[in-house]
C-alpha cells in the first residue's frame, strides 16, 4: 500500500477519468447517430441500453468487489470501460450499439462500485489526518470544472 497522499491522487485520477470517458461517449452521440442514420427513437434504444448495462453493472460490482476487492476490481473495469470508446465509434448498426453499451455500461458501473469502494476505504485509513470531505472532493473530479479550482462567484457589481 502507498502512501494516503499517493492513493487520494490516485483516486482523484479514477474519479477524473470516469467523467472524462462519459464526456467522450457524450460528445460523440451526434456523430454516431449521423454515421448509423439513427432516428431519435433509435437513439433512444440506444441509451436504453446504457440503462439496462448499469443495472446489469451494479449488482454484478458488488459482486465482484466483494469477492476480488476494490482494487482489483477497478483494474478490471478500467481495462473495459475506457476501452470500449474505440468499439463504440465503430459500431455498424444500431444492434451492435446496443450491446456495445451494455457492456460499456456494466464496466462503468463496475468502476463506479469498486472506486466508490476504494474511497470508504481510503477516507477510513485516513484517520483524522486528512479532510473530512475527501469523497465529494473525488466525486467532483467526474466534473473537471469543478477541480482543482473553486467555483466563481457570480459577478453581481452588473445588477
Amino acid at each position: 500500500m502507498g502512501s494516503v497522499r499517493s492513493e487520494q491522487t490516485a483516486a482523484l485520477v479514477v474519479f477524473s477519468v470516469t467523467g472524462l470517458v462519459s464526456a467522450t461517449w457524450a460528445a460523440r452521440i451526434p456523430d454516431t447517430q449521423a454515421q448509423l442514420n439513427l432516428s431519435m427513437g433509435q437513439l433512444a434504444l440506444a441509451v436504453l441500453a446504457i440503462e439496462g448495462g448499469a443495472l446489469l453493472g451494479l449488482p454484478a460490482g458488488g459482486a465482484l468487489v466483494s469477492r476480488l476487492g476494490s482494487r482489483w476490481s477497478l483494474w478490471l473495469g478500467l481495462a473495459i470501460y475506457p476501452t470500449m470508446l474505440a468499439p463504440l465509434a465503430i459500431a455498424p448498426s444500431l444492434g451492435w450499439l446496443a450491446g456495445l453499451l451494455v457492456i460499456w455500461a456494466g464496466a462503468n458501473s463496475l468502476v463506479d462500485v469498486a472506486m466508490n469502494a476504494a474511497g470508504v476505504e481510503l477516507e477510513g485509513s485516513c484517520a483524522g489526518r486528512c479532510c473530512l470531505d475527501c469523497m465529494p472532493r473525488k466525486a467532483a473530479a467526474c466534473s473537471l470544472a469543478a477541480w482543482p479550482r473553486p467555483a466563481p462567484r457570480p459577478d453581481t457589481s452588473r445588477y
